[in-house]
């Protein structure tokens, strides 16, 4: 098997194109607008929730079917129809144009792979089998849902409110390591568990002391 080179792509303001309109496109609607895209979804029907969305000005229709010329300017596509030929068109289409596109549960059909995926503010941890297994891709982030919680992703939003004061403290990096350890080592995690961000505050102020 090749191994894959994982990316996190930035996908904000740029036009992403959904084939299909059931509940998987649905799915992937949702996930690709958490990421602050411009979505258009092309399907001669949707579901309640994508009509809201379309109803709403939300989300960009074309209601008929897939034809290639609805890839000019696309940053990524996602197919997720119940026909193989218009799958197999898309993906086709997509990667002649160097467009990356994903064919929903046809790894043979995809030049990337949507990992199970938790986030946690800025902290994101990404599960992927490669597209062998996403049921056991889904069992690994249930369990790592445990382990990573929301207090994660504070303290990493305050680490990163504090780097431009650690960086002007310390302008070697070797000598900001052992700051930024000592903070993820300090008790501040426990203290945003328990809702007390002003003391995690403090107490990362004193581990550049």
């Amino acid at each position: 098997m090749v191994n894959l080179y994982p990316i996190e792509l930035k996908i904000a303001a740029r036009a992403c194109l959904v084939v299909g309109g059931g509940n998987v496109a649905e799915r992937k609607v949702a996930s690709l607008r958490e990421c602050d895209a411009c979505v258009t979804v092309v399907a001669p029907a949707l579901t309640p929730a994508l009509e809201a969305l379309a109803r709403s000005g939300d989300l960009t229709v074309l209601r008929r079917g897939f034809v290639p010329e609805d890839l000019s300017g696309v940053a990524l596509c996602i197919a997720a129809t119940d026909d193989p030929t218009t799958n197999e068109l898309a993906y086709r289409e997509a990667s002649a144009r160097g467009i990356p596109v994903n064919v929903v549960d046809q790894p043979d059909l995809c030049t990337f792979f949507v990992p199970s995926t938790i986030r946690r503010g800025p902290v994101s941890l990404a599960i992927s089998t490669t597209g062998t297994s996403p049921a056991l891709a889904k069992r690994l982030r249930k369990r790592l849902e445990e382990i990573v919680t929301p207090a994660h992703g504070q303290l990493a939003e305050l680490m990163g409110e504090f780097r431009p004061e650690v960086k002007d403290r310390f302008p070697n990096e070797a000598a900001r390591r052992p700051v930024y350890e000592r903070m993820i080592e300090s008790e501040a995690l426990d203290l945003l568990r328990q809702g007390k961000r002003d003391q995690a505050e403090e107490v990362l102020r004193a581990c550049m002391s």
